[in-house]
């Protein structure tokens, strides 16, 4: 069997794999920005996050309990939004977590999609104690 292709079936044959490629290459291009665009929001949101507690510990001489952690009208006070966004990755279910351990020390656990900054892909930590 003889089988031969003309020259404008190789020539949209070559394009196609051409475009495939590139499309492969925009979609894991677009996936890793939305990933880094996800961890830098998280940093921020710490970072707020943080800052808030702070300001709950100068107001009250002691961090929010959980149960007042998890009232949103308590902590609207200290911060301009609550609950903070969930950011859900592949590696991250979840976003933040707060743990207080008494009342002058907590623990901010937050989940980034990839590294960034000083932080690792994964589970982070920030301890704040007085």
């Amino acid at each position: 069997m003889n089988f031969k292709l003309n020259q404008n079936t190789i020539i949209f044959l070559g394009s196609l794999t051409v475009a495939v490629i590139l499309f492969v290459a925009i979609f894991q291009g677009i996936k890793a920005g939305k990933a880094t665009a996800q961890a830098n929001a998280v940093i921020l949101v710490t970072q707020n996050f943080s800052a808030g507690l702070e300001y709950f510990y100068q107001d009250q001489n002691r961090f929010p309990n959980v149960l007042e952690f998890s009232e949103q009208n308590v902590m609207l006070n200290y911060f301009n939004v609550f609950p903070f966004p969930k950011f859900i990755s592949a590696l991250c279910a979840e976003s933040f977590e707060y743990k207080k351990n008494s009342n002058t020390a907590v623990i901010l656990n937050f989940c980034l999609p990839k590294n960034a900054g000083a932080y690792q892909a994964g589970w982070n930590t920030i301890s704040l104690s007085k």
